[in-house]
C-alpha cells in the first residue's frame, strides 16, 4: 500500500512510539546503554538525514522526498563511548487548549517518533542465558526486537514462550499446560535440573509472565486488556531479566566468587 503525507502522519502517530520526552535538551537524551547496562544521559553528536543522487534537479545534488521523511540521530555512551542510532520521524503533533474566555486554541509542537534502534535498546545477549536449548535464546532475541520494534503485544507473547522454554527443557517440567509446570517446578524444590532452590519471587514473576502471555495472545473482552503499552513492556522485559538472573546469572556469580575464595585462601572445597 502507498502512503499519501497525511496518511504516512497518520500511520506514524499509531505505529511509533513518541520518544520526544526522551529528550533532556539538543544535545542530550535520557535513555538505557545495554553495553553499560544502566540509564546514562546519551550525547547527540549527529544527525542525518538520507540523501539520494539518482534524480539530481537543476538546483541541487540530491532528490528532494514529496515528504519529510525519516532521519538518524547518533547516540554516545558518555560511560563506555559506544554508539547507538535511532531511526525516526520528527512530524508536528497539534494540541487543543481551552482558554479562559470558553474557546479552543490550537498549539502545534515537533514530537519525535522513534522507528527502530541499532542496536537494541534492550540487551539482547545475555552473556549467562544458556546455549541450549537454542530456542531459549532465540525467543528471548524475537521479545526484544518485538520490543524495540513497538509490537508489544509481540514481545509480551515471545516472553511467555521464552519463560516455557525455560521451564520444561531447562528446568525439567513434565510437558503441560505452562501454569501446570510452574506448579511442578515451584513445587519440586531442589528437584529440578538446575538444582536451585525455587524461590516465591520465581513463582510471582513467572505468573506475571504467563498471565500477561496470555492476554496478549488471546483476545480479551475487558477494554482496559485490550492494549499493551511500551510502560507495561518495559515492566514485563524488566520482570523477565529478574527471572534470568534468579537462576542464571546469581548462580554463576556465587559459584564464581566461591572458587576464587577457595583458591585465594588456599582453602579445601568441602
Amino acid at each position: 500500500m502507498m502512503l499519501n503525507e497525511q496518511e504516512l502522519k497518520e500511520y506514524i502517530y499509531e505505529n511509533y512510539v513518541d520518544v520526544t520526552d526522551s529528550f533532556v535538551d539538543g544535545d542530550h537524551m535520557a535513555g538505557f546503554c545495554s553495553k553499560c547496562k544502566t540509564t546514562v544521559g546519551f550525547q547527540i553528536v549527529n544527525r542525518k538525514v538520507a540523501t539520494c543522487n539518482v534524480r539530481p534537479s537543476l538546483y541541487s545534488s540530491s532528490y528532494d522526498s514529496d515528504f519529510k521523511p525519516p532521519y538518524s540521530i547518533y547516540f554516545k555512551c558518555p560511560v563506555c563511548q559506544k554508539f547507538k542510532i535511532w531511526i525516526v520521524f520528527e512530524r508536528a503533533v497539534v494540541r487543543q487548549e481551552e482558554q479562559d474566555d470558553g474557546s479552543i486554541k490550537n498549539y502545534s509542537k515537533k514530537h519525535i517518533f522513534k522507528v527502530t534502534a541499532l542496536p537494541n535498546d534492550g540487551i539482547s545477549e545475555i552473556e549467562d542465558l544458556p546455549d541450549n536449548p537454542p530456542s531459549l535464546k532465540k525467543a528471548y532475541t524475537e521479545a526484544v526486537k518485538c520490543l524495540d520494534n513497538s509490537c508489544y503485544l509481540a514481545s509480551a507473547t515471545m516472553f511467555r514462550r521464552a519463560l516455557q522454554i525455560i521451564t520444561r527443557d531447562v528446568l525439567g517440567a513434565t510437558p503441560s499446560t505452562l501454569a501446570n509446570e510452574l506448579k511442578e517446578i515451584v513445587a519440586s524444590g531442589k528437584s529440578n535440573k538446575l538444582g536451585i532452590e525455587i524461590t516465591n519471587n520465581f513463582s510471582s514473576n513467572s505468573y506475571i509472565v504467563r498471565s500477561c502471555g496470555n492476554q496478549s495472545a488471546h483476545p480479551d473482552k475487558d477494554m482496559d486488556l485490550l492494549d499493551f503499552e511500551l510502560e507495561d513492556a518495559q515492566n514485563l522485559y524488566n520482570i523477565f531479566l529478574e527471572i534470568v538472573s534468579e537462576l542464571f546469572v546469581a548462580p554463576k556469580a556465587a559459584q564464581k566468587a566461591k572458587d576464587e575464595l577457595l583458591q585465594k585462601r588456599k582453602l579445601i572445597n568441602k
